[in-house]
């Protein structure tokens, strides 16, 4: 007696005919290629042998009764709830990193700061020295033409005082210095603000952060602000999206599948 034979239409491999609690290897990669593409056709062309002159509308079939069994569905459904877990934390680690750029606090990094000049805490607003061997030392630099400075203003000068207000020299303006912090120690905020550093011929330094502004902008569409929301669907479910809108209403089941299936070809 000669054995069954497979119809025309199904693919040497398929095994539609073996339901059970465990799944066989072409099962397994369909609900694979289906969780990952969300595409039930798609996913028995890349599971199982489809011949070049099989019509769509068999692919599509096919992968129909593929996905109705029980197994495959909860298969699928456990891959679908990984996948979307995954992505909902990669956002979620993706939100928290815009939102510390977007709230690090730059003085963190680099900071200006004002400090007394020579003159803010001399004596009748002279010139104040370190010290008597700083003055020493500015004296025994002098040419035989240049002025020999004094020490009227005294000494114990202290650059990290604030400016005098009722300094004569520097009208309470002070110096003005930029202090670049240690880059190695940031941490926090402050570590994911910081983009790098570069430094001109002349040694020049710039330091280079992250547009804070350019993050609160994700912030707000990730948080729905703007109207262009984050889209997490993929590619091809975008795709999928649209060529659906663009069927007529009152089109039948099997021209929708085969407009569906026409865009894989």
């Amino acid at each position: 007696m000669e054995p069954a034979r497979q119809p025309l239409d199904v693919a040497p491999d398929d095994d539609r005919h073996v339901v059970g609690d465990k799944l066989t290897a072409r099962q397994e990669s369909f609900a694979q290629f289906w969780a990952e593409t969300d595409n039930k056709a798609a996913a028995y062309r890349k599971a199982y042998t489809v011949g070049d002159r099989t019509k769509p509308e068999t692919t599509w079939r096919n992968a129909i009764v593929i996905s109705q069994i029980p197994a495959v569905q909860a298969r699928y459904k456990a891959l679908r709830e990984s996948s979307l877990l995954e992505t909902l934390m990669s956002v979620r680690e993706l939100f928290k990193m815009y939102v510390d750029i977007a709230t690090a606090d730059p003085n963190d990094i680099v900071k200006t700061r004002v400090y007394c000049c020579r003159h803010c805490y001399g004596a009748g607003f002279g010139y104040q020295w370190k010290d008597a061997n700083e003055w020493a030392r500015a004296v025994d630099a002098c040419g035989k033409n240049d002025r020999v400075p004094t020490d009227e203003g005294g000494f114990g000068f202290d650059p990290f005082l604030e400016p005098n207000l009722l300094c004569t020299e520097c009208v309470g303006e002070g110096i003005k210095r930029v202090i670049i912090t240690d880059t190695t120690k940031l941490t926090g905020k402050a570590k994911l603000l910081y983009k790098g550093a570069k430094q001109d011929r002349f040694g020049c330094i710039e330091v280079l952060l992250h547009d804070q502004d350019k993050a609160r902008e994700q912030v707000g569409r990730m948080l729905g602000a703007f109207k262009d929301a984050l889209d997490l669907r993929t590619p091809q479910q975008r795709a999928d999206e649209e060529t659906k809108h663009k069927l007529p209403a009152n089109c039948t089941e099997d021209e929708a599948a085969r407009a569906y299936l026409g865009m894989l070809n």
